[in-house]
């Protein structure tokens, strides 16, 4: 099968080129004006995006969330505007990288909560969705994008020691071409792939 990832490590200057189909970016677009929002205004379902430091003492808890919770916001919703007003883009310096993948975890948080999403080792078979008119079935496709970008990027990011992960996980093979056009995708740079070179002895 051709695999053609969504992200790719730029050894020029460390940064990442981005070849994600049109389509999801125009998903992850409309998820993020909803997070945004959701963001500002808080919610159960971002619990996860601001974890407790001190489970077994309220006191000192009350005083970590008072100090760091606007600081966590103020970052977070950086990492967003910056993922929004990147999200055309062919190319991510490494610092803007990092950026998208803060943005992309926090969101994927905030949808996996949405699903109950709380433990490693989770299939989608976990959810039991038997009907197609099921309201979670959206949220479970968007979740699955958003694995496959999380995945995507740590792979770019490090690309030394980093596996892809399994279709079976994610819900989907984020580098099946079967499911997009080529012209989803931007055109490859021309540079020669470092892996078809043989090296030398």
């Amino acid at each position: 099968m051709l695999r053609r990832p969504w992200f790719a490590h730029d050894a020029r200057d460390g940064g990442v080129a981005v070849r994600i189909p049109v389509l999801n970016r125009w998903v992850l677009r409309g998820a993020l004006e909803h997070f945004r929002s959701r963001l500002a205004g808080g919610g159960a379902d971002l619990e996860r995006l601001f974890p407790p430091a001190y489970i077994d003492h309220p006191g000192l808890e009350d005083e970590y969330q008072r100090f760091m919770h606007e600081e966590l916001l103020t970052s977070r919703l950086a990492a967003v505007d910056l993922l929004r007003d990147t999200i055309d883009t062919k190319h991510l310096s490494a610092e803007q990288a990092q950026a998208w993948l803060q943005a992309v975890n926090a969101l994927r948080l905030m949808v996996g909560t949405s699903l109950g999403i709380d433990h490693d080792g989770w299939t989608p078979d976990d959810l039991d969705i038997t009907d197609d008119d099921d309201p979670r079935l959206a949220e479970l496709q968007l979740y699955g994008v958003l694995q496959g970008l999380l995945y995507g990027l740590l792979g770019a990011i490090t690309p030394e020691g980093f596996h892809d992960p399994d279709p079976e996980v994610l819900g989907f093979d984020p580098y099946d071409d079967d499911d997009f056009d080529d012209d989803d995708f931007d055109d490859e740079p021309e540079d020669d792939d470092p892996e078809d070179d043989d090296p030398e002895d």
